[in-house]
């Protein structure tokens, strides 16, 4: 015992003289250490996941989607090979330049130098995982670490290849780069994708959590129950319900990346006569529509460099409408009219419109795509680049070309468009291509929607 008590005395007053001879120089080297993690950014993100200073949880609406995670989650995470500018022009992001060849069979994606992955990798041609670039009838070759090299197997190759590589280069394991967020956690319910959290690659930027939900009236729910603090709707009617809270505040916005569109089925008697879509077209209530978004006139997006301002628009004029559906015979025609319940707001506007020119409207709510239809009211959200040959060329039998469309000048101007590498030559045909859209109204474009941030003060 004595000789345990002799170690333990001895122990002691070792340890004590150290900490008295070397007290400083410890003292100087943890705070120095903490200081470097703290500027380095790695504790503040710790504590910012962990103890959730500064989070902000925001609910968004997505279908079932397996183990994906929404577009706009990706979006946060990484960067993506090429942007689009502000007018709807491609340019280089992750890439440092790219290069055409051989009458646009070969592109040569050269990256830019000194890039990481968000888990400390460095960003290579060959660290980006092969099934982020895989294309149906493409080649992918690796020239060097820096330089890939894609061969289009195809006659007459598309001028819009580089379109593909606009999507954010996010890994399984969900590592992006040059993100503004990296990701911290993921959480799963029956399968499902219930929650994630991302974590800011720069100080003083606030923890996001987003908590999913599979519609509408659930994430409004989740607000009110507390869940999230902030959610997006473009239904008016909901977001008025908010606007007399004390702690909410509700701003609105314009989409222009969406159109809220009125698609007819141009297949089905008599909407296949086109002076009866014009009439449809006529009997809308433009300026009672304002109110939900500003008016749209084709499908090409407003900012878009081959944007065509110069087409023949319709106004409200029920009363010639009446008339024009009266002489065609079409005066009392029963429409089969579907719309998600999100847009019943609009869809039972339509209706009485429709009914007002003489239509019998059966109006319809569905979740999904609908086979069997006369009309189909939809926010669609088109790509960037003018190329709309999946929505309205006539090879395309199903979904997005809901109007079923099969018009040999719009079939014509499309095919010449996306095979056309010369920007104001493109811009020719799709200016034909909006022409000719706007005469046979296959759909009524009525507005580029408001949306309502929902923001819990």
């Amino acid at each position: 015992m004595k000789a345990y008590f002799k170690q333990f005395r001895f122990s002691y007053w070792l340890i004590r003289s150290f900490l008295s001879k070397h007290l400083r120089i410890i003292i100087v080297v943890c705070v120095g250490a903490f200081l470097f993690m703290f500027f380095s950014g790695t504790i503040f993100n710790f504590i910012s996941v962990v103890f959730t200073i500064n989070k902000q949880t925001v609910g968004l609406v997505v279908p079932p989607t397996g183990n994906g995670l929404p577009p706009e989650i990706l979006r946060r995470v990484s960067r993506s090979l090429m942007g689009y500018s502000s007018e709807g022009k491609l340019f280089p992001q992750l890439a440092q330049r790219v290069t055409m060849s051989q009458n646009g069979k070969v592109y040569d994606i050269i990256l830019k130098k000194d890039l990481t992955w968000q888990d400390g990798r460095q960003f290579t041609a060959y660290t980006i995982p092969d099934k982020l670039l895989n294309f149906d009838r493409t080649k992918k070759q690796i020239i060097d670490e820096r330089t890939i090299r894609f061969t289009l197997d195809v006659d007459r190759p598309p001028s819009t290849f580089p379109t593909l590589l606009t999507a954010p280069l996010v890994t399984e394991k969900l590592v992006g780069v040059e993100g503004e967020y990296s990701l911290r956690s993921i959480k799963y319910r029956f399968g499902e994708l219930e929650s994630v959290i991302l974590a800011p690659q720069k100080r003083g930027a606030p923890v996001l959590q987003y908590r999913l939900y599979k519609n509408q009236d659930d994430v409004v729910l989740g607000y009110k129950l507390g869940e999230i603090n902030e959610f997006s709707t473009y239904t008016k009617s909901v977001a008025d319900e908010f606007q007399t809270w004390r702690n909410t505040k509700v701003s609105r916005i314009v989409d222009v990346k969406k159109i809220t569109t009125l698609f007819i089925n141009t297949q089905r008697p008599p909407l296949d006569n086109r002076t009866v879509r014009q009439s449809i077209a006529q009997s809308m209530n433009y300026p009672e529509l304002e109110e939900h978004g500003v008016r749209a006139y084709t499908s090409i997006l407003p900012f878009s460099w081959a944007y065509n301002k110069d087409i023949v628009t319709y106004n409200y004029e029920a009363e010639i409408a009446r008339g024009r559906i009266k002489e065609s015979s079409a005066n009392g025609t029963k429409l089969v009219f579907y719309s998600s319940y999100d847009l019943h707001d609009i869809a039972e506007a339509v209706e009485l419109y429709l009914e007002d020119v003489g239509f019998d409207v059966d109006l319809r709510y569905t979740n999904y795509t609908p086979v069997d239809y006369d009309l189909y009211l939809v926010i669609v959200e088109p790509d960037i680049d003018p190329d709309q040959y999946i929505f309205w060329h006539s090879s395309r039998k199903i979904e997005p070309n809901f109007s079923k469309l099969n018009n040999v000048k719009i079939d014509n101007a499309l095919e010449r468009g996306r095979l056309e590498f010369s920007e104001n030559k493109r811009k020719e045909f799709y200016y034909k291509f909006q022409e000719t859209l706007a005469e046979e109204v296959p759909a009524v474009f009525l507005y580029y929607p408001y949306l309502y941030v929902v923001d819990r003060k």
